[in-house]
């Protein structure tokens, strides 16, 4: 018997469904482009491997405690935001935007105090570079990493729920739960081991991106405030930048593509 749905609905339905798969990977792309070019333009191109390998411990110890509490707080989230359905996820999505935005206008603000060269009693936000004060440093950076972890939390958290939706519908998991067995241990050992991989690509897009934009940030504020103490830069772009930047170009047009065309397939076969 063939299905009474039109093909054009079947169409709509099968974009549809590949907008969605394909969403979060571009934006994800998007943010590692942006930021991988910066941080090449930004940081030091004479002798940075002294310049990062000072700022490397510090700098991948914050991203990698952020993005353990970031796993710790979105695991934990994760199975009440599947029980609760639309009532938690508006809130988690308020917390997300709060998570991108805290971030945006802090960064904002500790550029113009650097860049137009505000008074120190006139702003109130003010990035201290990491050799200059390690505890100055992480007082700094409280603000913004606080609402950033607690947004890519709240991230991982959607986003396992989401993943997990169907999974809660299954005759296994409703037979776990029709035996009394508690629904956070039911989701946890039948559907949470399934939605997993979805959240390790946010939660690698968090460590990734908060440690380059630290470096990024610290190479900016450093070069304004004490140009000589970064080390010399060419004057002209070298031939390992543009092959930097023309890597990390087409590597993102190339997963683009591979996401694209396996969402294509999937979101195919879904709507049909």
């Amino acid at each position: 018997m063939t299905s009474a749905v039109p093909r054009s609905s079947r169409t709509d339905g099968t974009y549809a469904v590949l907008l969605r798969r394909v969403r979060i990977p571009a934006a994800g792309v998007g943010v590692f482009t942006t930021l991988g070019v910066a941080a090449l333009y930004l940081l030091p191109l004479g002798d940075s491997a002294g310049w990062l390998l000072q700022r490397m411990p510090l700098t991948a110890g914050v991203a990698l405690a952020t993005t353990i509490v970031t796993a710790v707080l979105g695991l934990g989230v994760a199975p009440l935001a599947a029980h609760h359905g639309r009532t938690l996820d508006r809130v988690l999505h308020g917390v997300v935007l709060g998570g991108q935005v805290v971030p945006a206008l802090w960064v904002g603000l500790a550029l113009s105090t650097v860049l137009m060269a505000t008074p120190a009693g006139v702003s109130t936000v003010r990035y201290i570079p990491v050799m200059e004060s390690a505890t100055g440093w992480l007082v700094s950076l409280a603000i913004p990493v606080a609402a950033l972890t607690l947004g890519s939390a709240a991230a991982l958290a959607r986003q396992l729920a989401q993943s997990s939706a169907v999974l809660l519908e299954s005759d296994l998991v409703l037979t776990q739960l029709s035996r009394g067995l508690p629904a956070g241990y039911v989701f946890r050992r039948h559907v949470m081991r399934h939605a997993l991989p979805a959240g390790a690509s946010l939660l690698a897009l968090h460590f990734l991106g908060l440690f380059v934009s630290i470096l990024a940030l610290d190479a900016v504020v450093v070069h304004e405030l004490d140009p000589a103490s970064l080390p010399a830069q060419n004057p002209e772009p070298s031939i390992a930048l543009i092959a930097g930047v023309s890597v990390i170009v087409v590597a993102s047009v190339v997963y683009l593509a591979q996401r694209a065309h396996l969402g294509f397939l999937r979101a195919r076969g879904t709507a049909l």
